[in-house]
């Protein structure tokens, strides 16, 4: 059976769903969820990527992420592939991580992004992990307390989380965090209405609730019947999966050379030069495996972006994980360094 396409275009928003293959844990430790959320942070910024809500859990997760000009396939490949690296790297392990393709549900109605919000921050809650909304305050792994008032990364849209609650923040935290709690009482469920669009139409007129998640092939769409109906007429066939190919925002690659120029002194155009030692080779290979196995690059694209081949890329990353880069080497500190900031930091003291 060929895959459907995904239903996409630039602005959308997106319930993103992964899960591990039979229910292999996502995370080894915190150091593992920390990457994660690094590699998430830097994925955001090269693609343009926004995330109103997020969730980590055991063996899967949930975003609510809003795109831009990259399609949203292009930026979870980036995101997934850097993450199963970086799992069978650190932990000995190989092959597939997730489970077939990410799930996505496009929100066609954003009348329905409160309920999504309520729903991806209350996963820890449903699962057991936590007891009460209260305690998700001191949760570190979603995005709950970055809309009550702690301190969120620059990819977090915390104003457009809570504009779908109130328009000034005060009066939004205050109904966000009322309606959180009104989530886990009796009767407290989510409903947010998904059909599946398939090329006769729209299918389920009941819709289905947002929790019972299930295997389908068919693409599915947030929002009543004659939203979906609207929005999936006006977004043309031949845009659905793959809208304008393109890699990562320039600048976002542009920051990550000045970071290499800063510890090597090499410019941009010294890293296609040949040298097969020193700084510039070093550099080379410092880059080739920092965008295919934190960015999630191919090894095609990531040798485009360097200026050498393919060959060439890959030689570069097995330098780098050959002179100790990779989990526990020196080339781990080069990244890590790399990818600092606050929320990075802030969760490292925690954990020590």
């Amino acid at each position: 059976m060929t895959r459907s396409t995904r239903l996409d275009q630039p602005g959308a928003t997106h319930h993103v769903m992964g899960r591990t293959i039979s229910g292999r844990p996502l995370f080894g430790d915190d150091y593992d969820r920390i990457s994660f959320i690094v590699r998430l942070g830097r994925c955001c910024v090269c693609c343009g990527v926004k995330v109103l809500a997020w969730c980590l859990m055991p063996n899967h997760f949930h975003l609510l992420v809003r795109t831009s000009d990259t399609p949203l396939s292009s930026f979870m490949a980036r995101l997934l592939t850097g993450h199963a690296a970086h799992m069978n790297t650190r932990h000995k392990g190989s092959g597939h991580l997730f489970q077939g393709r990410f799930k996505s549900i496009f929100v066609a109605d954003e009348s329905y992004l409160s309920e999504l919000i309520r729903y991806i921050h209350l996963n820890p809650i449903r699962a057991g992990l936590l007891k009460k909304p209260g305690d998700l305050e001191d949760y570190r792994w979603c995005g709950h307390r970055m809309l009550t008032g702690s301190p969120a990364p620059v990819w977090m849209d915390v104003r457009s989380a809570l504009g779908a609650f109130a328009e000034d923040t005060r009066s939004a935290v205050r109904s966000y965090q009322q309606f959180m709690a009104e989530g886990v009482l009796p009767g407290g469920a989510e409903h947010v209405p998904v059909h599946a669009l398939t090329r006769s139409g729209i299918d389920g007129p009941g819709g289905r609730a947002v929790s019972r998640e299930h295997e389908c092939s068919r693409e599915h769409l947030a929002g009543d019947i004659p939203t979906v109906r609207n929005v999936a007429r006006k977004i043309p066939e031949q845009v659905r999966s793959r809208f304008r190919k393109r890699g990562p925002a320039d600048a976002g690659i542009a920051a990550l050379f000045e970071e290499v120029k800063k510890r090597w002194q090499v410019n941009r155009n010294d890293i296609s030069k040949r040298s097969w030692g020193g700084d510039i080779s070093k550099a080379r290979a410092f880059m080739a495996y920092y965008l295919t196995t934190e960015l999630g690059f191919s090894l095609a694209e990531a040798g485009r972006r360097l200026g050498i081949s393919r060959v060439a890329t890959y030689r570069a990353v097995m330098r780098f994980v050959h002179r100790g880069g990779g989990a526990g080497g020196s080339g781990e500190a080069e990244v890590n360094e790399v990818n600092s900031d606050p929320y990075r930091r802030k969760s490292e003291k925690k954990t020590r």
